[in-house]
Order: C-alpha cells, then sequence, then structure tokens
C-alpha cells in the first residue's frame, strides 16, 4: 500500500482524500489558509510503490532518444518543470511487453510545478513528487488538486489515452478543421530568412501538384535581415522589400487552392525593433545570444499589442492560420531585473495566468474573423492547457533525423487525442540517393507531413519519391493518422508501430521486429529501413495478393503469396512498401 503526503504544508490546513474509480486511485487534496496570501513551495510525495516491472519510462515531450529511467537524489531532486506551455505532469512506468506499471498524472496543468517519477536507489521502489508553487503565485486562501495514480496493466497507449481524456473534462481542446489534417510546405529549411513573395509563390503552386495544401511562411517575412537570431522581431511589419503588398500575395496564394500560414515568434521583441523603446521595460529577461528580451505578459498592453498583431494578419491580409513560436519562453524562474519588482502597471501577479489570457485573447480574437483558423504549436508546448488553443501540435526541430521525428510523433500521437500530430519539417541532403529522401517519408508516415525542400531544384528520383509517398499519404490518411494507434517498445525508439480500423491496418517496421499477422484486415506495410527482408508471423496457412513497390514507387512484385504458419520471410526494397489483399484462407 503506498503512502502519500504534503511536505512544507507547515502552517497550513491539508486535507487528502483518496477514491477508487475504475481500478484508479485519484488522490484528492486541499490546502487552506487562515488569510488570503502567497503559498511557498509545497510537495506532494508518493511512495511505497514496488519497481517489479518498470523497466522503462515514458512522458510527453520526452524526446531525442531519453526513455530512461532516473533516480530520485531526494529532497532536492524535483523533477522536470512543467506549465502550461512545457509538456505536462504525466509519467508511465512500463514493462518490456509494453504494459504499464505505474502512471501519475497531476491536474493542474497550467500553474508551474515540477514532476518527478524515479526510483529510490535505497530499496528500489517508485516515488511520485509534484512540487508546488516554486516561484511567486498568486493570493489565495485555499489550493485543490487531484493525483490520479494508474496501476492497470494495461497497454501504454491505453493509459496515456485515458490520462489525456481525463484532461479534456476541464480543458476543452479546441476544434481540428480539415485543413489542419493536410499535408503543408514549409519555408523554414528550404529558404530559412532569404524569402520574396515570389518564392513563395513559386514553391505554393509545386507544392500544391505534389499533394501539398498548405504553405507556412517563416521566419524572414518581417525583416530585411538574414542572420538569424531574433534582434528585428517584434514589430511584426511585413518587409516591403520581400513582400511588396502582403494581402495580395495572400490572395494569390490562395487562388492557386492552397491555404497560408504565416509565423510568429511570440514571446521575442528584439534590440533593432522600432517598437523596442516602448516595451524595453516590459520585459521578463533578456536573451542576449539572440539580440531580443522576453516580453512579460502579465501587462495589459503587452498582450493587446501582441493580439493586434495577429488581428491584422488575419483580418487585414487574410491568411488562414498562425504558427505561434516560442511561447515556452514565459517563463517566470527566469525573470530579471525590473520583471523581480512589484508594479501597479501589471494586472497579474503570475505570468502563467497572464499567458492564459494571453492565448485565450487570442483565440476569441481570431475566432470572430476566422471561426476554423489554424493554430500551430510545437513540443514543447504541446500539454492538454495548449491543445485549448492550438489544433496542430507539430514535432520539435529535427532537420533530416528520421529517428527523432518518428519518435516525436508517437508520443504525440500517444497524448494528444484528436489534435492534428504534423511531424518536423522533411529535408535531406540534395546528394542522397531516393532511398535516402524516402527514409524522411517512411518514418513520418503515422503523423501529417510537413516538407521543407526547394521544389524546383529536387532531382527527378526526389521527385518521384515525394510524388509517391504523398500521395500514398494522402490515400490512406485516414488509416494512419486517425486509426486505433498501437505502439512497439517506446525505450527501443518505436521500431513498429501500426494504426488500423475496421477493414484495414498500416504497420511501419523501423526495426528488426517480427511482423505479427492476425486477423483477415489487408495490411499496407511500410519498411522505414535500409535492409530488405521483412518477417511476418502468421497463425496459420493463408493466401494473399502482394504488390511491391520500391521508394519511388515503381512496382517490382506483383503475385499471389503463399504464407505458411511461422515465420515468412518478405523481400521489400529498402525504405518501399508492399499492400498485401488476403484472397482465401486454406
Amino acid at each position: 500500500m503506498y503512502k502519500y503526503k504534503i511536505k512544507g504544508s507547515e502552517g497550513f490546513k491539508s486535507n487528502i482524500e483518496r477514491t477508487i474509480i475504475d481500478g484508479v486511485d485519484y488522490i484528492n487534496f486541499e490546502i487552506e489558509s487562515e488569510t488570503e496570501k502567497e503559498f511557498p513551495p509545497m510537495t506532494i510525495e508518493v511512495t511505497g510503490f514496488k519497481g517489479r516491472d518498470a523497466h522503462s519510462y515514458w512522458r510527453p515531450a520526452q524526446q531525442r532518444r531519453k526513455k530512461n529511467i532516473v533516480m530520485c537524489w531526494g529532497e532536492g531532486d524535483t523533477g522536470d518543470a512543467v506549465k502550461g506551455t512545457i509538456s505536462a505532469p504525466v509519467g508511465v512506468f512500463y514493462d518490456l511487453h509494453g504494459n504499464n506499471t505505474l502512471a501519475a498524472s497531476f491536474s493542474n496543468v497550467i500553474e508551474d510545478t515540477s514532476f518527478k517519477m524515479g526510483v529510490i536507489e535505497e530499496t528500489g521502489e517508485l516515488i511520485v513528487k509534484v512540487g508546488l508553487f516554486p516561484y511567486k503565485n498568486k493570493k489565495r486562501r485555499n489550493y485543490k488538486g487531484c493525483l490520479r495514480i494508474d496501476t492497470r496493466k494495461l497497454s501504454v497507449e491505453r493509459v496515456t489515452k485515458d490520462i489525456s481524456e481525463w484532461y479534456e473534462k476541464d480543458n476543452k481542446p479546441m476544434e481540428v478543421p480539415e485543413l489542419a489534417k493536410e499535408a503543408m510546405y514549409s519555408t523554414w529549411y528550404s529558404y530559412h530568412q532569404d524569402l520574396t513573395a515570389e518564392v513563395i509563390e513559386k514553391e505554393a503552386y509545386l507544392a500544391k501538384k505534389s499533394g501539398m495544401e498548405a504553405v507556412i511562411v517563416d521566419d524572414g517575412w518581417q525583416t530585411e535581415d538574414s542572420s538569424r537570431g531574433y534582434a528585428y522581431c517584434g514589430d511584426w511589419e511585413v518587409s516591403s522589400k520581400r513582400i511588396p503588398d502582403m494581402a495580395e500575395h495572400v490572395k494569390r496564394v490562395q487562388d492557386m487552392g492552397v491555404k497560408y500560414l504565416l509565423w510568429y515568434s511570440v514571446p521575442f521583441m528584439g534590440r533593432e525593433a522600432k517598437v523596442w523603446d516602448r516595451f524595453k521595460d516590459k520585459l521578463l529577461y533578456m536573451r542576449e545570444e539572440l539580440g531580443a528580451g522576453v516580453l512579460d505578459p502579465r501587462y495589459k498592453e503587452v498582450r493587446e499589442f501582441l493580439i493586434g498583431k495577429y488581428i491584422e494578419a488575419v483580418r487585414d491580409w487574410g491568411v488562414d492560420g498562425l504558427k505561434l513560436d516560442f511561447v515556452d519562453e514565459f517563463h517566470q524562474g527566469l525573470a530579471q531585473r525590473n520583471a523581480l519588482l512589484e508594479d501597479d502597471a501589471r494586472d497579474y501577479p503570475c505570468v502563467q495566468e497572464a499567458v492564459e489570457a494571453l492565448l485565450e485573447g487570442i483565440l476569441t480574437s481570431l475566432r470572430e474573423i476566422r471561426p476554423d483558423v489554424i493554430i500551430e504549436f510545437r513540443q514543447r508546448y504541446i500539454g492538454p492547457f495548449m491543445r485549448r488553443y492550438g489544433n496542430i501540435f507539430r514535432v520539435t526541430d529535427c532537420p533530416m533525423d528520421f529517428i527523432s521525428n518518428r519518435e516525436g510523433i508517437a508520443d504525440l500521437r500517444m497524448f494528444s487525442g484528436s489534435t492534428a500530430i504534423h511531424s518536423d519539417m522533411i529535408m535531406w541532403d540534395p546528394s542522397d540517393t531516393p532511398e535516402g529522401a524516402a527514409l524522411q517519408f517512411a518514418s513520418i508516415m503515422f503523423g501529417i507531413p510537413q516538407f521543407s525542400m526547394r521544389m524546383e531544384e529536387l532531382t527527378p528520383e526526389h521527385k518521384k519519391v515525394t510524388d509517391f509517398w504523398l500521395k500514398l499519404w494522402r490515400d490512406n490518411r485516414d488509416l494512419l493518422t486517425e486509426g486505433e494507434f498501437k505502439i512497439v517498445s517506446p525505450e527501443y525508439l518505436y521500431p513498429m508501430m501500426s494504426s488500423e480500423d475496421e477493414n484495414s491496418i498500416a504497420i511501419g517496421i523501423y526495426g528488426d521486429k517480427i511482423v505479427d499477422l492476425k486477423g483477415d484486415k489487408d495490411v499496407l506495410l511500410l519498411n522505414g529501413r535500409m535492409e530488405k527482408e521483412v518477417y511476418l508471423k502468421a497463425e496459420k496457412p493463408q493466401s494473399a495478393e502482394i504488390i511491391i513497390y520500391n521508394c519511388m514507387g515503381d512496382i517490382t512484385r506483383s503475385e499471389t503469396f503463399e504464407i505458411v504458419r511461422g515465420v515468412n520471410t518478405l523481400c521489400v526494397p529498402e525504405c518501399g512498401i508492399a499492400k498485401i489483399k488476403w484472397t482465401m484462407k486454406k
């Protein structure tokens, strides 16, 4: 039996109640003060969980190949800093069969907290710690929260789905229009800041021909500077040398049948911005290496300024959506100089409260203009709170890193419900082989592709790869992105994953795994490897029509294939695919 307590609550009245609903424990607690005051740091600590079968550890936004179990070093080891704009207070210990051992989640996904699930090395037991009130927080008389503990022996993807649905009760996700589910072209990796209206329109036209339905215009439209950094961010006025007439330019793109999304780095105010003097004393802190400061959203003037800029883009320029970047930079723990002093001009004492007001203001204002507006966020601002304000979550930047892209899509699919999950922008070395290009596509097929290569400069082989994989994705979009999603071995970076509906199953193979063929559903097999042998395990002999394609979509084999009971070897070209349609049973 596990134990729970609240540390640091001396001088406060606290109450803890435990309830069990459908096999899940809910530890509800309330902390009360006799007077209205700012609460000091406290920690909810739950101990007594056996470490048996805790073989690996999953948590949101835990990308870059880290699914390892961590130790707990004691009182000072507070774990991950989480808040509304960074990840979520969630973790899952699981065994190597992919079944849950211990899943924990905390109800408050807005305020700054810390979250830790680890092993106590002296005993081998597991511990859950939630740190409350690490920074300046609003004055209050009471605080309520709930720690959800799930030890049911269910699959990892099932328990994370249940946690996501639990959060949805108090965090209604933003509606997801059809556009959010379409493949898109991004200018970032292909052009960075070297943008012009002509370049964007040319790429949009060619991207549309290859099956992409929107263009995301990234950094560069607002500045003539191409040195990277953010010193020229903040005014959010169109560079007339790059785009002489923004509204006309947007209309020309839309007249091609391509929707238009525009990038903003939300918090950054650059030293070279014309409005720098207006806002230089309303910063949370400086990022000297970027040449920019982070605006303090606790000022109403700051929020109204930003909201006004986004209204301008949607209302006056006619854009279909926004890519809102770097919202995780609003961080109270990094506050400097004036931001540490009291100021009656602020209408919120806490940064996270102010961020909520900012995002609420953005969404409300833009919906009045365009009810189906698109808003994209990227890892690591991808938790239940952010689902209220965005309908696209994208994998964090990982150029050419197909493994991180695959991992990010799987992590997001497991925890984001109906929110549209997009890949990081696909790119490769222009001198790469067709198989090398296809590897990027094969790895992201269970998400929604974003693409960022110069379309006109693609080699004929790379163009064939691009067109084939985008068409394959589009033809099977609902199966790949909205079917029942299953994963294998997160600790090995998802060497296999699948998605199935009533009639078909898509299976992606990314490591040396045997595909277990069960049932009579048609199979779309994606060989996301630089090896040709694929191993299929069947419970009984069966006959199937098999069509095999190479990475460019050329058919290399089409025949009836007799599958025997046990393990079968199928030769599929490197980064090719196989379509299997059952004919009759023996």
